[in-house]
């Protein structure tokens, strides 16, 4: 199943307020950069990455208001970099690799293979914390931002809160979980609901489309997608199954237009 992780922007936007009270950043935008490249040398990977200061903001709110009519975004969300306050880069990469370990089981060893692509996602106008943002993946050889296959063990991400290290999201997106056969336990809780014969089913799902969540907490999301999912025009129906994960008791599922 295509897909992008984490809806990663095509544009890296890194803030370093140019205004008379500059805030004191813990990491230069060169240290920054460097962390992407050391994932670019060592998986031949690739991601755009633009940098924008914030003495820029005023020209892209101006451009903002010439497009909309309103006077700012007020949800504006940009890729800066940590600040005081905010846990520094090493100290969130170390909790965010720990909270992989003993959520999913995973190796040091295993992350160490992959490829790390970090950002900080500062609210620009709002008190909501800033949000360290960590997408591991073993994707060698391509641009990590286009839709790509999952690779074999899959790919994780965390999402943590950037001043308090609060755990807002923990993922590991896989198309099967070792040693459960939980996709075709939701595909068999699809078919039934969906009074379909099982032929008819495969012509409208297609077998093994789906994207596979585990959330860490003993649940995991399974969503069979429709064959025209990635069409412009194409039927976008989605199962969403929720999942115990030891025993692929189905705990919830929804038959939605899109995936809300």
């Amino acid at each position: 199943m295509k897909k992008t992780i984490l809806s990663l922007a095509a544009a890296l936007l890194v803030a370093t307020n140019a205004q008379a009270a500059q805030p004191a950043y813990l990491m230069t935008r060169e240290q920054m950069l460097d962390i992407y490249r050391q994932s670019f040398d060592r998986m031949n990977t690739t991601m755009e990455i633009t940098l924008t200061t914030l003495d820029e903001l005023p020209a892209w709110e101006e451009e903002y208001t010439r497009r909309t009519g309103l006077a700012r975004k007020e949800d504006l969300m940009l890729s800066s970099l940590p600040m005081e306050g905010d846990m520094p880069f090493e100290d969130a990469l170390q909790l965010a690799r720990t909270i992989l370990q003993e959520k999913f089981g995973v190796t040091g060893e295993a992350l160490d293979a992959m490829g790390m692509y970090p950002r900080l996602m500062d609210y620009v106008y709002t008190d909501q914390e800033s949000e360290w943002e960590f997408y591991f993946t073993p994707l060698r050889d391509t641009d990590v931002l286009l839709d790509h296959d999952l690779p074999d063990g899959g790919e994780f991400s965390v999402t943590l809160g950037a001043q308090t290290g609060t755990v807002i999201d923990a993922l590991w997106y896989s198309d099967r979980l070792p040693d459960q056969d939980l996709v075709s336990l939701a595909r068999a809780a699809a078919l039934a609901d969906s009074g379909l014969d099982e032929q008819a089913f495969d012509a409208f799902f297609a077998p093994g489309y789906v994207h596979h969540f585990n959330y860490g907490d003993g649940t995991c999301l399974t969503l069979l997608y429709a064959r025209t999912a990635d069409e412009p025009d194409g039927d976008n129906t989605v199962y969403q199954v929720v999942q115990d994960v030891q025993t692929g008791r189905i705990l919830r599922m929804e038959r939605t237009n899109g995936v809300g």
